[in-house]
């Protein structure tokens, strides 16, 4: 493992291990992550995805003004927190190859992060967000999503305790 690697993944542990305060949650309430081992086994996937843990955990309810759905605006946060990732490292020169975490990207830089959420994964349908453009998104993804396979277990579980 490259000591680029190492630093994410030491930055990342630390932050789950030291088990940080995080806002919008009281003590008895604290978020928990959990890790599935196969993901840690995916080199080209793991850091990203711990990632996506921590953004999971750190996301404040409060950052969205009259929330309607909690669970749908954290995973989409989470999400775009993976690919904006994603794309930094590109954009660095790093090389990474995921067809999945590109699309991802792609659906970030297309600004349809919200649309896929809605559409692919398991998230509380008790109250449709507000704003949602599902048919530009049903029409974007047809040329630009050719194929796609959501990732729906991550490998990454949270729970609020």
């Amino acid at each position: 493992m490259c000591k680029e690697n190492m630093k994410h993944y030491l930055i990342v542990f630390l932050i789950l291990a030291v088990g940080i305060s995080l806002p919008g949650f009281s003590a008895a309430g604290k978020p928990t992550v959990r890790l599935n081992k196969q993901l840690m086994a995916k080199q080209n996937q793991s850091a990203y995805w711990l990632a996506y843990g921590t953004a999971l955990a750190a996301w404040d309810p409060k950052s969205v003004p009259n929330i309607e759905n909690e669970s749908f605006e954290r995973e989409v946060f989470a999400r775009s927190a993976l690919a904006s990732i994603w794309i930094s490292m590109k954009q660095s020169g790093k090389k990474v190859i995921d067809p999945t975490i590109e699309d991802l990207a792609n659906i970030y830089n297309a600004g349809y992060m919200r649309e896929y959420v809605w559409k692919y994964l398991d998230v509380s349908r008790a109250v449709i967000p507000s704003g949602l453009r599902e048919e530009e998104f049903t029409n974007w993804e047809q040329s630009n999503l050719r194929g796609h396979v959501p990732i729906v277990k991550t490998g990454v579980d949270f729970v609020v305790e």
